[in-house]
């Protein structure tokens, strides 16, 4: 991460957030739509969760001067990737595929 060009801080504002609490479901999907993106255009990208953790989170407060109404959700470091595997990573696991139940 220190030798990275580029890291983003995802933050919400509690103060224009609705009541519903989206604030974190919103930033994550913008997370996930950064990280695609970078993917899109070679580039490597590491989510780095910081909400919920209280101590991530009051840390990054300190560092970057946020009021308390922005909550930061997760550091986002972003590179060139040292190597590009020629295979994707096979995740798929039958056993999670559930239908119709449990």
């Amino acid at each position: 991460m220190k030798d990275a060009p580029l890291a983003i801080v995802v933050c919400w504002d509690k103060n224009k957030e609705l009541e519903d609490g989206f604030g974190v479901l919103d930033t994550s999907a913008a997370v996930e739509n950064l990280l695609l993106a970078c993917h899109g255009r070679g580039l490597g990208a590491c989510w780095c969760a910081v909400y919920p953790y209280k101590e991530r989170i009051s840390r990054f407060q300190d560092l970057l001067q946020l009021p308390q109404n922005i909550v930061p959700n997760a550091l986002i470091v972003i590179g060139y990737p040292a190597k590009i595997p020629s295979q994707p990573k096979d995740r798929f696991k039958p056993e999670k595929i559930h239908y119709n139940h449990w």
